[in-house]
């Protein structure tokens, strides 16, 4: 996994006035915490934190760069605007190479193009817990849905952990994290409803008059 480098500059003061001052200042508030690492509130240059989080998930894993003291660590969490999406504030988790360490990684899913596209592939389930040393982490965890049937769901059981040696996959074997569903009929709008309303009303009318010549 290639290493990615934030630099980061410790801030002062807390609460929501100085996250403003941040903000304002073209940066965006972080923090970095972990069992071997004391809570330090620190603060990124928003541009660039954002082309990080562009071409990555939670669980990525990154190196902050603190006025030149380097530390590991991995997304924990984004918190963004409800509206514009803009990142507010974002949880770094620090690691320590040589121990198991617990993370949630977003799933995605592989070869949906594969299914019929007169289905609907239900995803239930986004992200999987997973514990493994730092080296064995990936970004994402793939699942496989070419082979999918409707009433067989894919579950956490058949994640290929082959594929991931190192890593242990927590959670509930049998939590459905998709299936495939057949379309349910649609509603038609007001507008076809009353356009089919309409022309049963003309039918009906025609129907009257020709029984009415016919007399």
């Amino acid at each position: 996994m290639a290493e990615k480098v934030l630099k980061a500059q410790r801030r002062e003061g807390k609460g929501s006035n100085s996250s403003k001052r941040v903000r304002k200042d073209g940066f965006t508030p972080v923090v970095l915490y972990g069992k071997h690492f004391e809570s330090t509130g620190l603060k990124i240059e928003t541009n660039e934190l954002k082309r990080f989080l562009n071409n990555s998930e939670l669980g990525a894993m990154v190196v902050i760069d603190i006025d030149g003291q380097k530390e590991t660590a991995l997304v924990k969490e984004v918190q963004r605007q409800t509206v514009r999406r803009e990142i507010l504030h974002v949880d770094f988790q620090h690691i320590k190479f040589g121990e198991k360490i617990k993370v949630t990684l977003p799933i995605h899913l592989v070869n949906t193009e594969k299914v019929n596209h007169e289905l609907i592939i239900q995803k239930l389930v986004d992200f999987v817990e997973v514990e493994a040393f730092p080296k064995d982490l990936v970004e994402f965890i793939e699942v496989d849905v070419e082979n999918l049937e409707i009433g067989t769901p894919v579950t956490i059981a058949d994640i290929d952990t082959k594929k991931y040696a190192g890593l242990e996959i927590l959670g509930e074997e049998d939590t459905t994290i998709a299936v495939l569903i057949e379309p349910s009929p649609e509603e038609p709008s007001d507008e076809e409803k009353a356009a089919m309303e309409a022309a049963a009303a003309e039918a009906a009318a025609e129907a009257a008059a020709k029984a009415k010549e016919e007399e």
